[in-house]
């Protein structure tokens, strides 16, 4: 049995993702595990729609077992959202490949990046740049084009390239034996952000979404004033050390985010305030989401458990391979999850609340507790 592996958001599934898994099936795939963000995805952002109608759409669609990446990884940097997916991956023991989007389409460029950036001396000049005032993308990007020249530089600058990198360099580094698979992305229309842009001007997606999926499911979605005003009265709730306890908060960040959530009165006012040349809009948002969401856990920690979010047509095959081979415990309940160890309970824990505050924000809120009352999808 040859099983592939897809990291993604879905942030909506569209029909650009079931390509991806069409083309696995292409390529050889016995079976396709997806592993998805939950309720909060890597911009530092609230899904468009929960976690777990997304799981439902993706094995309608051609996925076999959806698995949900811990929301430490998920509001986490590319390389360390890279790093906890592959980690989780190798845990089951089930995944043989790992296949993801690519504008460049070129494995070869990926990883000759990949390694470029794997090495210690490109890490500390890259550190030393951002010492100096320069945001990561940008160090990294004109370190890359001193050694290999502007042209190759284009895989830097598409954000399925990045991923792809990140990919690259977490296999390395765990030592993984999953094989990387690319598929080239082409701007047919089907990104999500596309998706996101006609949602949010009331604009039909019919075309953009899987033949057949209905599109009331955007019905309930984020009430985005209520959102803000309950990340900032989260964020004034904490003090300054509770922000110096942030991950990647270093050169002043921490501070930035506690004296601006003290005077913004709107989110996007906190992420101007707190936005410079050396701190991505991307990197505040998430930062932002940690405190508001009360992470405790570290990013770098290896996965506890892999929790089964939907199961598709071949997804009970699966899980047999994964009875036999994974490292971790496995399941679709979150209570029994969590009893299997101290630091379990800690990402479980770490799930629910953010499950609950995801729900207590949409347009029509939801009771708290879904992570242990929403019915494991599976597929008939």
């Amino acid at each position: 049995m040859e099983v592939y592996g897809i990291v993604c958001e879905c942030n909506p599934f569209h029909r650009g993702h079931q390509k991806i898994a069409r083309f696995a099936r292409e390529r050889g795939a016995d079976a396709v595990v997806g592993v998805m963000s939950g309720d909060f995805v890597q911009r530092g952002e609230p899904a468009v729609i929960s976690k777990f109608i997304r799981a439902e759409q993706m094995v309608r669609n051609g996925f076999d077992l959806v698995i949900e990446l811990p929301v430490r990884y998920a509001l986490s940097s590319a390389q360390r959202f890279a790093v906890g997916a592959v980690r989780l991956m190798e845990a089951t023991g089930a995944v043989d490949r790992i296949i993801f989007g690519s504008e460049t389409g070129s494995l070869q460029e990926l990883s000759d990046a990949a390694d470029f950036f794997s090495s210690s001396e490109t890490e500390n000049a890259i550190r030393a740049m951002q010492e100096a005032g320069m945001t990561y993308p940008a160090a990294r990007e004109k370190l890359f084009c001193e050694r290999f020249g502007d042209d190759k530089a284009q895989c830097l600058r598409g954000g399925n390239d990045q991923l792809g990198i990140e990919y690259l360099r977490a296999l390395k580094s765990t030592g993984s034996a999953i094989i990387p698979c690319v598929v080239r992305r082409e701007r047919d229309g089907f990104y999500a952000h596309e998706v996101r842009k006609r949602l949010d001007c009331g604009i039909g997606i019919e075309e953009m979404i899987p033949e057949g999926a209905d599109p009331s499911v955007f019905g309930n979605r984020i009430d985005e004033k209520i959102f803000a005003r309950a990340v900032l009265m989260r964020l004034r709730d904490l003090n300054r050390q509770d922000f110096e306890s942030l991950p990647d908060v270093s050169g002043g960040l921490d501070m930035r985010l506690y004296k601006s959530s003290r005077t913004a009165t709107d989110l996007n006012e906190l992420y101007e305030a707190v936005k410079t040349k050396r701190y991505t809009m991307s990197r505040v948002k998430r930062t932002a989401l940690w405190a508001a969401l009360k992470l405790t856990g570290s990013p770098d920690a290896d996965p506890e458990y892999a929790r089964i979010l939907a199961i598709g047509e071949k997804g009970t095959e699966v899980l047999a391979r994964m009875r036999e081979r994974s490292a971790i415990p496995f399941g679709g309940s979150l209570r029994e999850l969590s009893s299997t160890s101290p630091f379990a309970e800690i990402f479980a824990e770490e799930e629910i609340a953010a499950t609950d505050f995801y729900n207590l924000n949409l347009e029509k809120a939801l009771p708290a507790g879904e992570d242990f009352t929403h019915r494991l999808f599976v597929l008939q």
